[in-house]
């Protein structure tokens, strides 16, 4: 006589199988559906565009005053986000003027930090 099998035994281990073995979200791919988005979708959308659109600025200056206008001038050109780091922060040998920089402003950032002689 053949002997029974559990049924229930045999789903709940080809569902605990499934369950240790399901793809996790970082090694997912995602795909952005613009008739599936939120509003939050949307803003996220918006948000990871203007980022794309910037760069990371940090200029180091070895004079607090070299440091200060060139922390103006960036203001000047209506950039965003212009702070100074003075060298009594831990870590830092420099005065350093960082920024987040529309890409299409690069060049012009780049040649002002040149004309100050800051250093990358």
């Amino acid at each position: 006589m053949p002997t029974p099998t559990n049924k229930n035994h045999a789903q709940s281990s080809e569902d605990a199988f499934a369950s240790n073995h399901l793809p996790t979200g970082k090694s997912e791919d995602v795909e952005y559906s613009e008739e599936l988005a939120d509003a939050e979708d949307l803003a996220a959308q918006a948000r990871a565009e203007a980022a794309d659109a910037r760069a990371q600025l940090n200029v180091q200056f070895q004079h607090d005053v070299e440091a200060r206008l060139f922390e103006m001038k960036l203001q000047a050109l209506r950039i965003d986000g212009v702070r100074m780091i003075d060298p009594s922060n831990p870590g830092m040998a420099a005065y350093v003027v960082q920024a987040d920089v529309p890409l299409e402003l690069m060049s012009q950032v780049n040649a002002v930090a040149q004309d100050h002689h800051g250093l990358y």
